[in-house]
């Protein structure tokens, strides 16, 4: 799990790589603003919504900067930054962001910068060699919080490390912040409604940065493999609401094939299903199912095992276990130190009809010859009412403001996030997801629409952020459990887990 994520993490890096066609403007442009870049931005919203004033009053903070500290999975002498202007030496070996996204970070705190009379000069990398409970919980843990640093402004742990640090009552209630307006287009409305605990809220994403949306699974599919076997078409079961486990399943054990020879199948063959074991995360997630939500007041509730989520867990070990079609990236650690290459090489191979993973991952297959196109997660059944698209909490991160700030600091801070949302919308939101993401990473007008349809839909689990009951390791070990007895390992935690929902309970309730 751990090498996994690392992986992932990497990619969300190596992801900015692929964008590079950005730089030179691209082979598909489709708008005036997709061919000049950052240019033409005006100082109004393009969505309408009035100029900068209406949201941010307009106040000389006489120079101040603002400092975010970051974690990477790697070295951070050789990592971008993510809110600030990365500068690139002659003697950089790293990634390299693209150009234009780039440009689109500087262009949007330059206008902040004017608008507030600040800086954003600086965002501190620090090395985190595992999560959660990494360098960056303990940094944030010791150094500022029980330190009383304030030399950070805004630090952005994984969710697993926000949800420990909101409960030893670390960070700021957002909502608290009087600069800070959360209901506004630019922050993640669906995510900030799921890991917001008594009407309070520590942590939160937006259209400031753009690594945390790459945390969403996808399914990516081989067209090629696709036409070969006459499956039907996959664009129009989505549409219609009927790309389902059962057609999934259905289409996977179709595919099957030992291309070496020698006796079982592996990474080196066909196959109908490629992915790992946190496949069994998106599915239960893609289900409708939640291992913790909230009731009608608002109140942290164990919802793990119903009679859906007990299909959900049978649809998942029926494929997670089918050693003949479905091949997991987990089952190669001791290969090599990243297996979910070995699946993705694989794929571009063109020996996989699918492929799953978070988006950060699937973004490698744009150099791929065969033509590939991107889906949501199935659907349980076709009774479910909508998709639903899994944020990883072990890849993605969340901005927080450390409880050392207050007053006249937390008014600073809100005011300058606020701006920098607001500006990102048409500048670093418009590069990443309208230019990048959709024009260059995507080969068709469908799966543009279905990446539209998986941002719509995406959103996290909040038992799955704090852990309740270990059941999201519950859930990892589908991958070896006997069907029928998803429910005797719920009950096996139940007791723990329902004692950890009413300590969040009573203790989120104090917390300001």
């Amino acid at each position: 799990m751990k090498a996994k994520g690392l992986f992932c993490v990497l990619s969300v890096l190596l992801a900015v790589i692929l964008m590079m066609t950005a730089c030179t403007g691209g082979e598909q442009e489709t708008s005036s603003a997709a061919s000049s870049g950052t240019d033409n931005v005006s100082e109004t919203s393009g969505d309408g919504l009035g100029g900068i004033e209406n949201y941010v009053e307009k106040k000389d903070y006489g120079g101040r900067t603002l400092v975010f500290l970051s974690p990477r999975m790697n070295d951070p002498a050789k990592s971008e930054t993510e809110f600030v202007v990365n500068t690139y030496s002659n003697e950089y070996e790293g990634e390299k962001m693209a150009a234009r996204l780039n440009e689109a970070i500087g262009e949007r705190n330059a206008r902040v910068e004017e608008y507030l009379n600040v800086q954003i000069i600086e965002e501190r990398l620090i090395q985190e060699d595992s999560r959660p409970g990494g360098t960056m919980l303990t940094t944030v843990r010791n150094e500022i919080i029980a330190g009383g640093s304030t030399d950070y402004h805004v630090v952005t742990p994984c969710l697993y490390d926000c949800a420990t640090l909101a409960a030893e009552n670390s960070f700021v209630n957002l909502l608290s912040i009087p600069t800070l307006d959360m209901s506004n287009p630019w922050w993640d409305q669906s995510f900030n409604g799921d890991v917001s605990l008594a009407g309070k809220l520590y942590f939160t994403n937006g259209d400031i940065g753009f690594n945390s949306k790459l945390a969403t699974a996808v399914v990516v599919f081989n067209k090629e493999l696709h036409e070969e076997y006459e499956f039907e078409n996959l664009y129009d079961l989505v549409r219609n609401g009927e790309w389902t486990m059962d057609k999934a399943l259905e289409m996977t054990k179709e595919i099957s094939q030992d291309l070496n020879q020698d006796g079982e199948i592996t990474y080196e063959d066909k196959v109908g299903w490629e992915g790992q074991l946190d496949d069994t995360w998106n599915i239960f997630y893609g289900s409708g199912s939640r291992i913790a939500s909230f009731d009608q007041d608002g109140k942290l509730q164990l919802t793990m095992y119903t009679e859906r989520s007990a299909q959900a867990a049978e649809k998942i070990i029926e494929l997670v276990q089918d050693d003949l079609h479905y091949i997991s990236a987990n089952d190669y650690f001791s290969v090599v130190q990243w297996p979910v290459e070995l699946m993705m090489e694989n794929f571009v191979a063109g020996n996989a009809l699918f492929f799953s993973d978070s988006l950060s991952c699937t973004l490698t297959f744009r150099n791929m010859d065969a033509d590939y196109g991107i889906l949501p997660i199935p659907m349980l059944d076709s009774n479910q009412e909508r998709y639903y698209s899994f944020v990883n909490p072990w890849v993605s991160s969340a901005l927080a403001i450390p409880a050392t700030h207050t007053g006249e600091d937390l008014e600073f801070i809100g005011a300058v996030l606020e701006c920098m949302g607001y500006y990102s919308m048409d500048t670093v939101a418009y590069e990443f997801y309208d230019v990048a993401l959709k024009y260059q990473q995507s080969r068709d007008d469908d799966s543009m629409e279905m990446l539209d349809r998986i941002f719509d839909t995406r959103g996290v689990d909040i038992g799955s952020v704090f852990k309740i009951g270990n059941y999201d390791s519950v859930l990892h070990n589908l991958a070896t459990a006997a069907p029928g007895t998803f429910r005797s390992a719920y009950e096996a935690a139940e007791v723990a887990a329902q004692t950890r929902i009413d300590q969040l309970n009573e203790l989120f309730q104090k917390l300001k």
